[in-house]
């Protein structure tokens, strides 16, 4: 019996062919229209490494798409720390190619490649030195 594949993602309420295709990136400067960053040839079919070295600055995250009212973001590391954080959502870190350092309410964890990270709504955490390479985060 031949199963009936569903779409990978749901254009967001109101968007056009056009808008539906088009990622915010996250700039320490606000936001910008990262439709240039993400070509329309490569959707649905993303390549996360090339997206995250296409972006114009490290700790800079791109939203590439909604789901469920969640963000999926792509983001470049580059060796630097990243200073504490706290959220009132949960937070996943995928990491994709490399090696994320993370301080977890002052403990030490190390994510390598092909593994996620779940920080939980309301914990502190940021970014030791070394961690270089792709993460995607997954916000909820």
């Amino acid at each position: 019996m031949a199963s009936k594949r569903r779409p990978i993602a749901q254009p967001r309420m109101g968007a056009t062919a056009e808008t539906r295709r088009r990622p915010i990136c996250f700039l320490s400067a606000g936001m910008l229209d990262a439709s240039h960053y993400l070509s329309e040839a490569s959707v649905p079919l993303v390549n996360l490494n090339a997206e995250a070295d296409a972006l114009p600055h490290a700790w800079s995250s791109c939203v590439l798409e909604r789901f469920g009212g969640g963000n999926f973001k792509v983001l470049r590391m580059d060796g630097t720390p990243y200073p504490d954080e706290v959220h009132n959502y949960a937070e996943g870190l995928l990491v994709i190619d490399g090696e994320l350092r993370l301080r977890i309410d002052g403990d030490a964890v190390t994510v390598s490649r092909g593994e996620l990270y779940v920080v939980p709504a309301g914990v502190p955490h940021s970014v030791d030195p070394g961690s270089a390479g792709t993460l995607v985060i997954l916000d909820v």
